[in-house]
């Protein structure tokens, strides 16, 4: 009942009008495009007032029904705003661990037991690589972390490669630890996941800066935290799971009812082989015309249920 036409929607989804233009300006932007490289719509992101007076994201997507999206076209909207929420929530507790490390680092040569002392009390665990003798120091926090008493994990580089995942292993080292090592990245930052006292896995965020540097320039120590973000990483996954259940629900929905649609054009097919005079041939070829279209319009709500 609030919203009737088109014209009634925009200043009540979009009550910014600066927003709201720019808005329409994406939605053709994104059109001429389509039509110009005749190629699918651009998915982009929007941000919708709720009758409720809360916002929300949302991933837009139009579905082509006419060649070169020159009539009509299916607009969708995804609520994303459960995994938008994640990741806003990760990349501020990333911020802050970032602050953090950089302030907390700088008074590290200055009283470094304090240092380690308020790293801890904020539920990080500490770890300090000396890269000369390869021995690390892990926090009491850290190995709290993966359910270790201090004495049970050992201090050392081996036994925490030994402790991350497998698949995650080589592409740490690779993609993140020895391009900053060899001072090609200014900061180390690396999501993998660690084995667990008891066996299960755990989503870590480290972070570090190079504290102690040689004669010619080479990284001697490395200081950094461990972040436990399992909790962040679970949500992610749930957010993915349910679009993808969203996917798949929209996916057998169509397949329901294009197969009786198909029943239909096959049975219409069969009438317009058989004897019809002039109204009735007629009246049959509106049918199978019908048919077709809707059977096009279905077509394309499974193919962009594929997304």
């Amino acid at each position: 009942e609030d919203i009737r036409t088109l014209e009634d929607w925009w200043p009540l989804a979009y009550p910014d009008p600066k927003y709201r233009y720019w808005v329409a300006d994406q939605w053709q932007t994104s059109l001429n495009d389509a039509v110009q490289a005749k190629s699918d719509f651009t998915p982009f992101e929007v941000n919708i007032r709720c009758k409720n007076g809360m916002n929300r994201f949302f991933m837009a997507k139009a579905v082509n029904l006419e060649e070169n999206f020159s009539g009509i076209h299916l607009v969708a909207l995804f609520d994303i705003t459960d995994h938008k929420l994640a990741q806003q929530e990760l990349e501020k507790h990333r911020d802050h661990l970032a602050e953090l490390v950089q302030d907390q680092t700088q008074k590290l040569m200055k009283n470094e037991q304090l240092w380690r002392l308020a790293i801890e009390s904020s539920g990080d665990g500490v770890w300090d690589w000396d890269l000369q003798s390869n021995n690390v120091m892990f926090s009491k926090r850290w190995k709290e972390m993966l359910g270790y008493r201090d004495a049970e994990f050992e201090n050392n580089f081996q036994a925490w490669s030994e402790s991350v995942h497998p698949n995650d292993i080589d592409k740490i080292i690779k993609d993140k630890l020895q391009p900053f090592l060899e001072a090609k990245s200014a900061n180390y930052s690396a999501e993998f996941r660690m084995r667990c006292k008891d066996g299960s896995y755990k989503w870590i965020l480290a972070r570090a800066m190079i504290t102690d540097r040689d004669t010619q320039g080479n990284a001697c120590r490395i200081v950094g935290t461990h972040t436990d973000i399992d909790v962040i990483k679970r949500m992610e996954q749930k957010a993915l799971s349910a679009n993808r259940a969203k996917s798949e629900f929209l996916a057998n929905m169509s397949h329901e009812i294009r197969t009786p649609m198909n029943g239909v054009i096959g049975m219409v097919d069969v009438l317009l082989n058989t004897p019809l005079n002039e109204h009735q041939m007629h009246i049959t070829r509106i049918i199978r015309d019908s048919a077709y279209t809707q059977l096009g319009i279905l077509n394309d709500i499974l193919d962009f249920s594929k997304i």
